[in-house]
């Protein structure tokens, strides 16, 4: 039968420097993950795609997620819905896009559209069933859009 050897010297030494030079690998990858999520305060650039529709079923039937769009300076306080299709940002991530837009669906209305006038006027009198893309500067914190971009958009191909 051979005797155990207890580990002494060098190898404790080995041991710990290994151990040490683990936990610090595992623990600066944890800040780089936590610095590289996204920082959704301030104001983004948004691009929105999707479908206005007359009602939240409507609307939910169309994208993703159905949303609502308030107006400011508008003669009545429509509130339109939304079937989102497609969501970015200025850089192109979608998945940061989406969770802008599902932290703030449960508000009603989801975005306030503020202007420019003649671009809100033009989102607010689309009917109902036009594909639309829109893009424009979304403030986070009041969720209040400023329009630089309504375009409406052929129907879908027949298949």
């Amino acid at each position: 039968m051979k005797a155990v050897r207890t580990l002494e010297g060098l190898r404790i030494r080995s041991l710990a420097v290994g151990a040490a030079a683990l936990a610090a690998l595992l623990l600066s990858s944890a800040g780089v993950r936590a610095q590289e999520g996204p920082d959704l305060t301030g104001s983004v650039t948004i691009d929105l795609k999707g479908t206005l529709a007359a009602d939240k079923a409507a609307a939910s039937e169309a994208g993703w997620q159905a949303i609502t769009f308030g107006f400011t300076g508008q003669a009545d306080k429509t509130v339109r819905w939304f079937g989102v299709v497609h969501a970015s940002l200025f850089d192109g991530d979608t998945f940061d896009a989406r969770s802008v837009i599902l932290r703030a669906s449960h508000y009603d209305p989801t975005l306030t559209i503020v202007g420019p006038p003649e671009l809100a006027k033009k989102l607010h009198d689309l009917p109902n069933g036009t594909r639309v893309s829109l893009g424009g500067v979304l403030v986070i914190s009041t969720r209040n859009v400023l329009l630089d971009v309504v375009k409406p958009l052929p129907p879908p191909a027949a298949q």
